[in-house]
């Protein structure tokens, strides 16, 4: 999104166009014949997580979010469901969090597909990350683990290091 909001920026396109955009994209996303596939194995290895816990968060915006959600027919597979997370921020309120309830900040992991977003926040204040991406990251070296495809996230879902969060 970064890229695209930097074009938008250069040629004046308002946030409002910027923001319906998205959301045509989003919900194309979801319906033939750009759908996304459903990773079956992947959810699979979620709901076979012997967590206390397990939060959901993205920074989509609106409803579509929830459609995603429906979409993948992961609605029970999470304890908590954070749309419109505004991460970083909300990802650090969120670990802080759970660190006021009593988890043990190597009892926490996150997994994501952005660096800065998903994986620094938690790093940052101990916790444990995954890095999802067939792509070299600056600070690669920063995360606990690394995950090229979902194949290797499921697999990597069922390493006993990770089931005893």
């Amino acid at each position: 999104m970064g890229i695209a909001n930097l074009y938008a920026e250069k040629y004046g396109i308002t946030r409002e166009r910027r923001a319906e955009a998205f959301e045509k994209v989003r919900y194309e996303m979801i319906d033939d014949p750009f759908k996304i596939r459903r990773h079956t194995p992947l959810f699979e290895s979620i709901a076979a997580l012997g967590t206390k816990k397990k939060i959901f968060m993205t920074n989509t915006p609106g409803d579509t979010g929830p459609a995603f959600v429906t979409y993948l027919n992961i609605g029970s597979m999470f304890d908590d469901y954070v749309f419109d997370a505004k991460k970083p921020l909300g990802m650090e309120t969120i670990v802080k969090g759970l660190l006021k309830e009593g988890f043990a900040p190597n009892e926490i992991l996150s997994i994501g597909d952005n660096p800065y977003n998903d994986l620094a926040p938690v790093r940052k204040l101990g916790g444990r990350t995954c890095l999802i991406s067939p792509y070299t990251h600056f600070g690669k070296h920063e995360w606990d683990y690394t995950v090229k495809t979902v194949e290797e996230l499921a697999d990597f879902l069922h390493q006993s290091s990770v089931i005893k969060l």
